[in-house]
């Protein structure tokens, strides 16, 4: 089992191991959460997403689909048709 480390203990031992000044702990978490429903980081990932694309010498949205053709209700090999 990981067991994941409190994010407010982390960030206070890297203040104390970091040469540079970070701001207080509750300044940078509030920050973080404007960010996450202000779905920032969703723009980035699709940003960059497009740009990888586009250095791969493709375009930047993709020009075809696979689609599932399981229905989600009924579970591979439960007997069951739609």
């Amino acid at each position: 089992m990981r067991i994941k480390p409190d994010s407010e203990s982390v960030y206070k031992e890297l203040i104390h191991e970091s040469p540079y000044d970070l701001p207080p702990w509750h300044v940078v978490y509030q920050q973080m959460r404007r960010g996450i429903e202000a779905r920032v980081f969703e723009s980035l990932v699709h940003d960059l997403r497009e740009v990888l694309r586009l250095a791969q010498g493709r375009t930047e949205k993709p020009t075809a689909v696979i689609l599932g053709c399981q229905d989600p209700r009924y579970p591979s090999g439960s007997g069951q048709t739609a």
